[in-house]
């Protein structure tokens, strides 16, 4: 994948998103082969809470809402590239309060912030999807 999005626009991934079980046949491929100077983890996503490997300067976390079929074993890794990322927001929504109301029966009061975010791709071209048909 990170050699078809180099051909398709000249960038590199830099996220890899997927459920454990790839996540977890690549970090069991790691151990016999431990001699690395560099660090395998991303400090500042160890930071930020999650448990990260590094392959080819990306960084690979794992999230347990990632598509995982438990039947087949099969699961989806995302191959992102988090530089052409951007949030835009709804213009007719755009970070707005609702009025304070109280609850019934209830001795306080409530108010609703909300706001339309969209994530947006500026390079479709730059991110896919592997599919891992990894066994049970």
């Amino acid at each position: 994948m990170f050699g078809k999005i180099f051909l398709r626009c000249g960038r590199q991934p830099n996220l890899l998103v997927s459920n454990i079980g790839s996540w977890n046949d690549y970090e069991a491929s790691l151990v016999k082969n431990e001699r690395y100077e560099r660090a395998l983890e991303n400090v500042e996503m160890a930071k930020s809470g999650f448990r990260s490997l590094m392959y080819r300067n990306a960084t690979w976390i794992t999230d347990a809402l990632a598509p995982h079929n438990m039947t087949t074993g099969a699961e989806i890794v995302y191959v992102l590239d988090t530089n052409t990322f951007e949030v835009r927001w709804d213009p007719r929504r755009d970070f707005y309060m609702t009025d304070w109301r109280e609850p019934y029966n209830q001795s306080t009061r409530v108010s609703y912030l909300k706001n339309r975010l969209e994530l947006y791709f500026r390079e479709r071209r730059s991110s896919g999807t592997i599919l891992v048909n990894a066994p049970v």
